[in-house]
């Protein structure tokens, strides 16, 4: 996103033990585990630095919400269809708890104003919330359409169907 808007420079590093591979815009370059941050220069495990201006951390969809009471907390494996969650946010046993941004991301932007619009009419009482029992066959059968995929581009155009851009017929 950085890249879209305008940055000069976009550096990528992370956990992996091996560089994701892309063939990158020349802007954006990919570097193993970032190590060291003095001032504005990052070290990463190679050795190479980098003069940056902002850092944006990411935490690689781990699920994790210690300051939730457990019984709301969301436990769910990086995927596209989290457990637990009504069309993806609406939280299975309370539908007054929503959790965005929690799918396997191939369409970020898109897919948060979209799930960010459904919350709200949901809040404003423009869309109803089904029973329990309709929440759960929900979640069942995402989960059981996303085991369904066989790759990437599968997984793409499951989450663009999910925001309207994908094709329908890639999912029935």
């Amino acid at each position: 996103m950085s890249w879209k808007y305008g940055s000069k420079s976009i550096t990528i590093s992370h956990r992996r033990d091996t560089l994701l591979g892309y063939r990158w815009p020349e802007k954006i370059k990919e570097v193993p585990l970032l190590q060291k941050v003095e001032k504005n220069t990052c070290t990463f495990k190679d050795g190479s630095t980098v003069a940056v201006d902002a850092i944006i951390l990411s935490t690689g969809y781990l699920h994790y919400f210690p300051f939730m009471a457990k019984e709301l907390r969301l436990y769910s494996a990086n995927r596209v269809a989290p457990a637990s969650l009504y069309k993806g946010l609406v939280w299975v046993d309370n539908p007054k708890l929503f959790y965005l941004g929690m799918q396997d991301q191939w369409y970020t932007i898109n897919m948060f104003d979209a799930q960010a619009w459904y919350v709200r009419d949901v809040i404003m009482g423009r869309i109803d919330v089904p029973d329990r029992d309709a929440r759960v066959a929900d979640v069942e059968d995402r989960v059981a359409r996303e085991d369904a995929i066989r790759g990437d581009d599968d997984s793409i155009h499951y989450q663009g169907d999910c925001v309207g851009t994908g094709r329908r017929d890639r999912l029935s």
